[in-house]
């Protein structure tokens, strides 16, 4: 297969799984698609990069398994992402009266909310200025009806 068959942009990918030698990633990232001439190849199903070495091979892998590299720099870094399939917890300020705040929490579940995990509590900050929820604790700093400033002192497990 020639190799310049396949144009890589640049972009961000989602990684999708791993095996002993590759970390493997979607062919449609950030800066969009791997494209490809589809005379001369199999459409890319993902790309691959070596877990040794340096950082300078990138593989697509096509159709039949069969998988074409090119030497090129690339950067792998770890980040953060919110998915609408994940699982979320959320807590929501609703305000305060007097010294309690009440505080609202969602579940949501494939980008849902599911209405039997919300619920609301108040926390009494005249007894102490942390509060906890479902394994999250946060230290209130200040609270009034505009607004609250907080501390997370450990997130929900």
């Amino acid at each position: 297969m020639d190799k310049a068959t396949y144009q890589i942009p640049a972009g961000t990918y989602k990684q999708v799984g791993d095996d002993k030698k590759f970390w493997f990633y979607a062919s449609v990232g950030s800066g969009g698609m791997v494209t490809w001439n589809s005379f001369l190849s199999d459409a890319p199903h993902a790309l691959a990069v070596p877990k040794a070495g340096p950082p300078t091979e990138l593989c697509v892998i096509a159709g039949m398994g069969s998988k074409v590299c090119y030497t090129t720099g690339y950067q792998r870094k770890t980040v953060m992402s919110a998915q609408a399939q994940s699982f979320q917890q959320t807590l929501l300020y609703n305000g305060r009266v007097g010294n309690k705040i009440n505080i609202g929490y969602r579940e949501f579940g494939n980008d849902m909310a599911r209405p039997a995990y919300n619920n609301e509590v108040e926390y009494d900050l005249s007894e102490s200025s942390t509060i906890s929820y479902k394994g999250a604790q946060l230290e209130v700093i200040d609270a009034n009806n505009n607004g609250i400033t907080y501390r997370v002192l450990r997130s929900f497990p």
